[in-house]
């Protein structure tokens, strides 16, 4: 029995961490797709007659963003609602908890590198406004391992040197531009990739306690909510610059506006899957497969003839598409735990803090907490009992993704394992026993849901509320073993 729950952690462990593969491809895939849309519309001569102020790159790459960024905030909070998570998001929007100042921190990050390539896209064209930004796995790697301590295989470290030459391949020869324009467009591209690398990372820190798909939706509202802001501000301060009155003379026109939402539908889905890559297998290696998307954009360049790529930016995009390679491949599938972080199972010495504002990953870490020690199922027992049907299926599907993230990023530590008959989640999945970990710890400190009872002022307080939480872990224990016994789960010795 030992040996065969072995072999399906292993074969469990390589499947995560494929799906984050994945999830990576499909936002090269898609990111690609959507700049090479974008690119068409820029060069459109119904946009650019449309724009009441033209010749200006800013200008329309500002037009482009305001109309994509509410597009897809729409899109992403359409998709949360599917999802039965309308209630996580708005809490997240209106509590102003540590998480969500996270995803806005990540949102000005990002906010402000996707402008930026709009801005690119306009001056030049989509395959050089993505291959320019290329270069962001060195830095999102280089920040995750210093703050977080991400895992970089050796292999990793040659990848990423390999994409950088990319990069060095396509910034240093001369650009077809003058002087000016030269050094404009190159402090675009460093701006951009540095954006977005921080995105990354800063927007993996909040996912540690929140769902991926509720968290990209709060990232988008943010984004819409601050363009809406500036754009009134600009309409009160600045009238002679016609800004919404050029965004109304894009989208009354069909071919724009199809354009328009095709690429928003793209670069939502390309989020989503780009944030779910980093839960699954790593910020670097996240980074570093999405990269592939300048590969896709000079394809799908060349077979639209949207724009000839020159030499140089096909070489860097070979390049950087090899280094992908040597970085993914590079016995990274062998991570258990995708961080150098202290896994020690800490089950003793809590203090909770619960309100109605936490998310529901929060809720399934403060219940193992709570109980010391706890099986997967039994966590989705316990969160979605007096729950309608369907509601209580999606959640517990939700619950289990949520407790193989978190033993991936190393707030959960497996005690025990064993084999499902088909009376929990499906027959031959993989159950765990889980215990928090001192790093989870850390996280739920940090977040403020979570304190040590050593730490406490009141001692006579803080005894009471070991003691409580002691006999609740030992009743729940007991309640739990019962549980296990009635649903023919094995202990492993």
């Amino acid at each position: 029995m030992q040996a065969s729950t072995s072999v399906l952690r292993a074969r469990h462990d390589n499947i995560r961490y494929n799906w984050g593969f994945r999830f990576a491809l499909w936002c090269a895939l898609l990111w690609g797709f959507g700049y090479s849309g974008m690119s068409l519309l820029a060069h459109s001569s119904s946009f650019n007659q449309a724009l009441l102020l033209q010749g200006n790159p800013f200008f329309s790459g500002t037009v482009m963003v305001l109309v994509l960024s509410v597009t897809m905030a729409t899109i992403s909070i359409i998709w949360v609602a599917v999802n039965g998570q309308l209630r996580e998001w708005f809490r997240l929007l209106t509590s102003f908890r540590p998480e969500s100042l996270t995803y806005l921190a990540a949102t000005l990050f990002g906010g402000c590198a996707v402008w930026l390539s709009y801005v690119a896209a306009n001056m030049l064209d989509a395959t050089f406004a993505v291959a320019m930004t290329m270069f962001y796995p060195v830095v999102g790697t280089f920040i995750a391992r210093i703050w977080y301590r991400e895992k970089v295989t050796t292999a990793c470290w040659i990848g990423l040197v390999i994409i950088l030459l990319g990069c060095v391949i396509l910034y240093l020869p001369s650009l077809p531009l003058d002087q000016g324009s030269r050094l404009l467009i190159l402090l675009l591209g460093i701006l951009v990739g540095i954006g977005w690398a921080i995105e990354g990372v800063v927007a993996t820190r909040a996912m540690d306690v929140t769902d991926s798909g509720v968290g990209l939706s709060l990232r988008f509202t943010y984004e819409a909510l601050i363009w809406i802001v500036i754009a009134i501000c600009v309409t009160i301060f600045k009238p002679d610059l016609p800004l919404l009155a050029s965004v109304q003379a894009v989208i009354v026109i069909p071919q724009s506006a199809l354009l328009f939402f095709t690429v928003a539908i793209s670069l939502t889905i390309n989020y989503l899957a780009w944030y779910k890559s980093f839960m699954f297998c790593g910020v670097c290696r996240g980074l570093a497969v999405s990269d592939i998307s300048g590969f896709v954009t000079v394809g799908i360049s060349l077979i639209l003839v949207a724009s000839q790529p020159s030499v140089l930016e096909v070489t860097a995009c070979v390049c950087m598409a090899i280094g992908v390679f040597i970085v993914f491949y590079g016995q990274s599938a062998q991570l258990q735990v995708l961080r150098d972080v202290d896994l020690t199972a800490r089950t003793h010495g809590l203090k909770r803090r619960r309100n109605k504002a936490l998310t529901l990953k929060t809720q399934t870490l403060l219940t193992i907490a709570e109980a010391g020690e706890c099986w997967d199922f039994e966590v989705a027992d316990l969160l979605t009992t007096n729950t309608g049907k369907r509601r209580q299926s999606r959640q517990r599907k939700q619950i289990r993704v949520f407790t193989i993230e978190a033993a991936a990023a190393g707030l959960l530590t497996p005690m025990d394992e064993d084999v499902d008959d088909g009376s929990h989640f499906s027959e031959g999945k993989l159950l765990s026993r889980y215990a928090l970990t001192a790093f989870g710890f850390e996280r739920l400190q940090q977040i403020g849901v979570a304190e040590d009872v050593l730490t406490g002022t009141n001692t006579k307080s803080n005894t009471r509320s070991r003691t409580r939480g002691e006999a609740g872990s030992r009743a729940r224990g007991a309640a739990n073993g019962e549980a296990r016994g009635g649903a023919g789960a094995r202990t492993i010795p």
